[in-house]
């Protein structure tokens, strides 16, 4: 994604905030022994956004096709 660890650790606190739920099991330790894994919430939370984003390409994709047969309509009618 381009974005620092810290970025994004942050978007994720934030998201757990808003929707008042955990997405990740934290665990301390030392560099062996730290881990992060995704709790159950966070896991169908990543589904959800999966098809939330699929959806949103899929409805840009036909709104711009939409748009651009109107935008060549435009232009012959000019012509």
């Amino acid at each position: 994604m381009a974005i620092s660890k810290g970025k994004a650790w942050e978007i994720i606190t934030n998201i757990e905030k808003q929707l008042n739920v955990v997405m990740i099991q934290r665990k301390q330790g030392g560099s062996r022994d730290r881990k992060t894994e995704l709790t159950l919430e966070g896991v169908e939370f990543l589904k959800f956004f999966k098809e939330y984003e699929e959806d949103v390409k899929n409805y840009a994709i036909k709104q711009f096709k939409k748009s651009y047969e109107l935008f060549k309509k435009k232009i012959e009618i000019k012509k």
